[in-house]
């Protein structure tokens, strides 16, 4: 549950931030639209994969119930195939961070014209001491438990909060039809 969130979130907010580099941005919606179609056809089937190989009782208890489906695919060429999904499980999770690092330091040089590098080294500091300080699984899940009610909030909350503050900036920076200048 928590990584289908956090990739939900992860792409509702990538796109604002990767949408000011795309060139060609008439034929871009056609490409999304795919890309979620995509997505959302591989959520189903994986769901019904799972639901229909461990049952429901079996699939609140198992921590990775992809991992354990495919750890009963038999390969001739592969002895364990589910190594090689870990390792493209690894791959995504890489290539998601990065450029949920990239967009966060982005975001601090927009918000508080603070460099790159300097935003990047805070949030690695801020990574490996969370890293550090949260070391028992219980830790984790109350952690990501309370990331995910802050998440929540922040999903519906922060552009009700960018309407209104862009609304009122509007208002205030409007020049009036009478003034000179």
């Amino acid at each position: 549950m928590h990584t289908a969130y956090v990739e939900i979130l992860f792409r509702y907010f990538a796109a604002y931030f990767l949408y000011p580099f795309i060139q060609d941005k008439r034929r871009v919606n056609r490409y999304t639209q795919l890309a979620v179609l995509y997505s959302a056809v591989f959520g189903i089937v994986t769901l019904i994969v799972a639901i229909a190989y461990l049952g429901g009782n079996q699939l609140e208890k198992t921590t990775w119930p992809n991992l354990t489906s495919f750890k009963i695919v038999k390969l001739p060429v592969m002895e364990r195939f589910d190594l090689f999904v870990v390792a493209y499980l690894v791959i995504s999770v890489f290539s998601v961070s990065l450029v949920l690092m990239w967009s966060s330091t982005r975001g601090f040089r927009e918000a508080w014209r603070l460099k790159q590098k300097y935003a990047l080294f805070m949030g690695c500091i801020v990574l490996i001491l969370s890293s550090e300080i949260i070391q028992y699984h219980s830790d984790e899940e109350n952690f990501s438990k309370s990331i995910r009610t802050i998440g929540v909030w922040i999903e519906y909350v922060y552009p009700l909060f960018l309407y209104v503050c862009t609304r009122c900036k509007r208002n205030f920076l409007k020049p009036e039809k009478g003034a000179e200048t």
